[in-house]
């Protein structure tokens, strides 16, 4: 019933902002402090939010743009891992292996593939976790 949503400069767009059903909002993970930065809640830092899903696993996945990186939130301790920290460019490959420039949106497929789109290189990136 929560709605959880990059804050998208409505303060800092470097956290995660969520809405109960009882019409309260607060600052869910992250900080108005740009950087990088793994930790809980508020300890987490992130760098321009573009965009966040839910997976059936309990958990939210993050675009955190400005880092090229794809961030994974435990939604029950709002605990912040990254999964990967992408290198600037364009590069098919292994996570690894995988450039972006930019992580504009992204939503999960029915498969459970995760789909990303790199505006600036014109395209939709396809990532498989396993």
């Amino acid at each position: 019933g929560n709605i959880y949503y990059p804050d998208q400069n409505a303060n800092s767009g470097n956290g995660i902002r969520t809405t109960t059903t009882a019409g309260q909002s607060f600052d869910f993970v992250g900080n108005s402090e740009a950087g990088f930065a793994d930790g809980v809640s508020h300890m987490a830092q992130f760098n321009g939010i573009s965009s966040a899903v839910l997976t059936n696993a309990g958990e939210m996945l993050v675009a955190d743009n400005n880092n090229k990186a794809l961030r994974k939130v435990e939604m029950a301790t709002r605990t912040v891992s990254t999964i990967q920290r992408f290198s600037w460019g364009y590069q098919d490959g292994t996570l690894s292996e995988a450039k972006f420039n930019s992580m504009t949106d992204m939503c999960i497929g029915t498969d459970g593939s995760i789909y990303i789109l790199d505006a600036t290189n014109k395209a939709v990136r396809k990532i498989f976790l396993q």
